[in-house]
């Protein structure tokens, strides 16, 4: 049987922050972790969406 994985929306502006919670999520029991990631509406660049497995 596969687990789905766990799907998470992150809002943050800084890239660094998403790779962070992505290392730290992936230490813990979850095997499967599927972030996708949008910079908050007030940044400079506007709203930009991305994602990665």
């Amino acid at each position: 049987m596969m687990q789905e994985p766990v799907q998470i929306l992150l809002i943050e502006d800084n890239p660094l922050y998403v790779e962070l919670a992505r290392r730290v999520l992936a230490e813990g029991k979850i095997k499967k972790v599927r972030i996708a990631y949008c910079r908050h509406a007030g940044s400079r660049n506007g709203t930009s969406v991305g994602g990665r497995d």
